[in-house]
């Protein structure tokens, strides 16, 4: 079986909100150019298609809404056009060339029977989310997780999976003009573990919680209500 192949089986079933929400990570995560960004298909309610490149995903007034970069003549082509749809009216998405972004898609490390990360591996996940998010911003921010207070074993898998959905949802609200000056105020991001998705600002540093059970889109949701 093919690599690529192999890859695809390997994808957790997830809600079309947590793909959209990775899709915009991973938007975000590649900055002002759209070379590159994952080609996808949104079939909505209505029977229309939309294909193009997931720009920001957010939720304002109680609606969220996924921005799309369309226009294009060819599915290679993102296209110049911005199309704003109601995560609501979304009923499938397609992405194409799927395999190339695959542990974005799955929320982290696709599914197999890997053992829980060492710490080593813990510290360079964690030192990998920090620059992302970086990136992201603009500017150097500090990134605290407590690797060495955590238990080797399934604790640490959640801790870094934990780091890895924040750092996503983080860089998706980076996406956007509104969500990236309202980070500007953020200077350090504390993660810790829970299955409960929650986020609170104490001064300049924003305290979130999650694991691998958080929805994304909450997540984004309780992030955004912090800010």
């Amino acid at each position: 079986m093919r690599d690529e192949h192999k890859r695809l089986r390997a994808l957790p079933a997830r809600p079309t909100d947590e793909v959209l929400a990775a899709l915009a990570s991973v938007s975000a995560d590649a900055g002002k150019s759209s070379e590159g960004l994952p080609v996808v298909t949104l079939h909505l309610a209505s029977g229309r298609d939309l294909t193009g490149c997931v720009v920001a995903l957010g939720d304002r007034r109680g609606t969220t809404v996924v921005v799309m970069q369309t226009g294009s003549s060819g599915r290679h082509d993102a296209g110049s056009d911005a199309t704003y749809v109601a995560l609501g009216s979304i009923a499938a998405v397609t992405v194409h060339d799927a395999a190339s972004i695959a542990e974005a898609l799955a929320g982290g490390a696709l599914h197999t029977n890997e053992p829980p990360p060492t710490r080593l591996a813990a510290r360079r996940s964690v030192l990998e989310d920090s620059g992302r998010l970086s990136n992201a911003l603009g500017t150097q921010i500090v990134y605290r997780v407590d690797i060495d207070g955590t238990a080797d074993g399934e604790p640490m898998r959640s801790l870094t999976e934990a780091s890895r959905r924040t750092c996503s949802v983080l860089i998706a609200v980076a996406g956007d003009d509104m969500g990236r000056q309202a980070l500007a105020q953020v200077r350090e991001v504390a993660v810790e573990v829970g299955g409960i998705a929650n986020a609170r600002r104490n001064g300049g540093t924003l305290l979130v919680t999650a694991d691998n059970r958080v929805d994304p889109a909450e997540l984004l949701k309780v992030i955004e209500a912090a800010l």
